[in-house]
């Protein structure tokens, strides 16, 4: 019986992490001026397709796959109408605003597939509510199809690679410290990952990171982070 409640919750979550999200503020080379006017970056097209694959490349991660767009939109409200129920058990009681709750979620199951550029050891899995948070847990995690998650995983290995860069230009340098200042933050995982791992990977510890989002977001984020320290 357990088995096929897990199996029914792995296909029901597979058509609900197939939303939406806007990539249109990145410019990741020069392929996404075919897409900038697609706020819910739907493949539409075969240009749009072999614009994501170009991307991708560039990146060195997979793309997404070519759904049809009812495909995308039928999900879009299925995710709309399941965001209060996978957080039904939540006492942060994270709000959706500007979808950054969905972002986290998409975020979550890139980071969940071990090998990926994205695995996090569980950071962003442990910014997640309780119980709902195990059907994006590895190995779950691949059974999602590369949507749009995998819109954001590009986004994501992007703006990491960006940060990294500038982090390395200035680690020879002792008396420079770098200053991360992420405005409209909502749920990030950003800074959680870059700590973990910033002594280890650049040697140095003069990096500080700030979070600006409005004031309903912020003290959702001090919740959650207060739950992810309790669970580290």
């Amino acid at each position: 019986m357990c088995l096929h409640s897990v199996t029914f919750c792995a296909i029901f979550w597979m058509l609900f992490i197939i939303v939406a999200d806007s990539v249109n503020s990145s410019k990741i080379y020069h392929n996404l001026n075919a897409l900038r006017n697609n706020r819910f970056l739907r493949i539409t097209s075969n240009s749009d397709m072999a614009a994501f694959k170009r991307i991708a490349k560039e990146l060195k991660v997979e793309p997404p796959i070519n759904a049809p767009a009812f495909v995308w939109n039928f999900a879009w409200k299925l995710h709309m109408y399941l965001i209060p129920i996978l957080h039904s058990f939540d006492h942060c009681f994270a709000v959706n605003s500007s979808f950054n709750l969905a972002v986290l979620w998409w975020k979550a199951i890139s980071a969940n597939r071990w090998g990926s550029l994205l695995w996090d050891n569980g950071i962003t899995f442990d910014l997640l509510p309780p119980i709902f948070r195990r059907l994006v847990q590895f190995p779950l995690s691949f059974l999602y199809p590369n949507l749009h998650h995998q819109n954001i995983a590009m986004r994501t290995v992007f703006l990491d690679d960006a940060l990294r860069s500038e982090i390395l230009n200035i680690e020879n340098n002792q008396n420079s410290k770098v200053r991360v200042i992420i405005l409209g933050s909502g749920y990030d995982s950003r800074s959680l990952r870059f700590l973990n791992t910033i002594e280890s990977e650049f040697n140095t510890s003069n990096v500080d990171f700030f979070e600006f989002d409005l004031p309903s977001v912020v003290n959702v984020r001090h919740l959650m982070l207060e739950r992810f320290v309790q669970r580290r």
